[in-house]
């Protein structure tokens, strides 16, 4: 999870939103990741990235991302900026992931921003079919 700052809630507009999506595939691609679902919330984003090769660097892919991102920010949004570090976690049993999955994907409708984590416009997967990893852990 990476969140802006001061929390402001300013992250889930469309143009940043497009931003951020094409720096995550960018981060993903280059370090040899796939994003299985992502979301965007006003002050924070979820993103759970796994490696898809022997030579995956996820960690490195996130901070790619962020630093992509924050670059953007800062030249888009000036005065918003993400946190200096993300919260992290591994995944050390297959039974684990659904769980994330579902914490990630009900994250807007635990927030009050919809009613249906299909109704929330601003999350996504990078390299894998989302409403296939949904319909198989929802």
């Amino acid at each position: 999870m990476a969140c802006e700052a001061r929390r402001k809630p300013v992250l889930a507009e469309p143009e940043f939103t497009d931003s951020c999506a094409a720096n995550l595939a960018r981060a993903a691609v280059e370090n040899g990741c796939i994003v299985p679902i992502y979301t965007i919330l006003p002050d924070h984003v979820h993103v759970l990235i796994m490696g898809a090769e022997d030579s995956s660097q996820p960690k490195k892919a996130m901070e790619r991302f962020k630093y992509l991102s924050g670059t953007w920010l800062f030249h888009k949004r000036p005065g918003v900026a993400w946190q200096d570090d993300f919260h992290d976690r591994n995944i050390r049993s297959s039974d684990d992931w659904p769980n994330h999955v579902r914490y990630i994907a009900l994250n807007p409708v635990r927030a009050g921003l919809c009613e249906n984590i299909k109704d929330w416009p601003f999350t996504g997967s990078i390299g894998t079919d989302l409403d296939e990893i949904l319909d198989t852990t929802i």
